[in-house]
């Protein structure tokens, strides 16, 4: 927070560090490494339920499962594994923010 002078210049950053990376990925891993590598029959592929959950990790939602995606690996069906940290990354983006929207960045005897 000591690069920007708001909340929305500061959100504005993390979106743009984040976002056009993650989003291309999952839906890379999505439409061509899935579709490419299940074990469905392609025409299954697009209907199960577990395509849409994962498509939410496109804005930090994060899932690892695709159908029919790496059934056989040693950590069976995971997609992905080290997008589990995105979550944790704006979690702890969101409590900076709400930090500093209280002032106590302003407070240093709190830190």
């Amino acid at each position: 927070m000591d690069r920007v002078k708001t909340i929305e210049g500061f959100a504005t950053l993390r979106i743009l560090r984040v976002l056009p990376a993650l989003a291309p990925e999952v839906l890379l891993s999505t439409f061509l490494l899935g579709a490419v590598i299940t074990d469905l029959p392609l025409r299954d592929y697009p209907a199960s339920p577990l395509l849409r959950p994962y498509l939410f990790s496109a804005i930090g939602y994060i899932h690892f499962l695709l159908p029919g995606v790496f059934l056989h690996n040693p950590i069976p069906g995971i997609v992905n594994i080290s997008l589990g940290t995105i979550s944790l990354e704006l979690s702890c983006y969101f409590l900076l923010m709400a930090t500093a929207s209280v002032g106590l960045f302003k407070r240093p005897a709190f830190f």
